[in-house]
């Protein structure tokens, strides 16, 4: 293999749910910097599709980039998945790494929709019970039970201890989904100047809000009737952000709040080593919110 496809100056590496969509499309449009031309998360360094074609093919995504380019990739898949981090660190030691986080338990609801519109999770049970369900397994340590992994994903201190047995801090760079809401445009400058790119570049899909979830029961049964159709997935992104847009959702649904009550006891430890990690990086690098007040606001 070529010492140019071994190239990649850096990697968003998660986590699900947490805004990850937008940064894709946002940093796409920076003129130095170069991704693969589609976010799709199968293709990460320890999936399955990396599995079966090979280091080379993975790296062949970015052929079309320039030489110049800062060539990174997006998937919310390297976070969770257990042999990611060393086998990055055996291919691109020198890579950034960034990372999006979101409040755990709002996060897992997120989740919860995702899983139910692509047909990951059953439909049978109510979210009230899927996440009694889920919680109950995870506390005797059933890997196994379906969707447990919407647990999982949540358990950040975990993730990020994995990579740093690997990577220097100073490859890192932790960023909080409630602050791109608040303030994207301040994230984005903060990851250019990571990249070491223009920092003052603005790109277009700043103004698109991060995706939102369908909450609406006739969207998610739309969704699952192909739930890897991207047309589908488009069309019912937009009908939920116009729906969201005229209700402005000033209720939170009941289920959802009663579904944060079950799950946020779970996070605790978690959130505070979290916290600990994240004080841990140079004060630039930290995000300015205090995850340990904002994470327990459900909502």
């Amino acid at each position: 293999m070529s010492e140019r496809k071994k190239e990649i100056d850096f990697l968003i590496i998660g986590v699900q749910k947490s805004a990850t969509s937008w940064l894709y499309d946002c940093i796409n449009e920076h003129p130095q910097i170069c991704v693969p031309k589609y976010k799709k998360e199968v293709e990460y360094i320890g999936g399955e599709l990396y599995n079966k074609n090979g280091l080379e093919w993975y790296f062949s995504l970015l052929d079309h980039c320039g030489t110049d380019s800062v060539k990174g990739d997006v998937s919310v898949e390297y976070m969770y998945n257990k042999h990611s981090a060393e086998l990055i660190k055996k291919f691109i030691p020198n890579v950034k790494l960034i990372v999006s986080l979101r409040n755990p338990v709002e996060r897992a609801i997120s989740a919860y929709y995702w899983y139910l519109r692509k047909g990951l999770i059953s439909s049978e049970r109510s979210m009230i019970e899927t996440f009694k369900y889920l919680k109950k397994n995870y506390q005797e340590g059933n890997k196994n039970a379906e969707g447990i992994d919407i647990i999982e994903r949540g358990m950040y201190h975990e993730q990020l201890e994995s990579y740093l047995n690997y990577f220097d801090k100073s490859q890192l760079l932790i960023l909080l989904y409630e602050e791109i809401k608040l303030n994207p445009g301040s994230v984005l400058k903060k990851i250019f100047s990571f990249l070491n790119v223009d920092e003052n570049f603005v790109p277009k899909s700043i103004l698109e809000k991060p995706k939102q979830n369908s909450y609406s029961n006739w969207i998610i049964k739309f969704e699952r009737l192909n739930p890897n159709s991207r047309l589908i997935a488009g069309i019912a992104d937009k009908i939920n952000h116009l729906l969201l847009s005229n209700a402005n959702r000033q209720k939170i649904p009941p289920q959802e709040l009663e579904g944060a009550a079950i799950l946020s006891d779970l996070y605790d430890s978690s959130i505070n080593k979290t916290k600990v990690i994240i004080e841990s990086f140079p004060a630039w690098r930290q995000p300015q919110m205090d995850i340990s007040k904002v994470w327990r606001k459900i909502f």
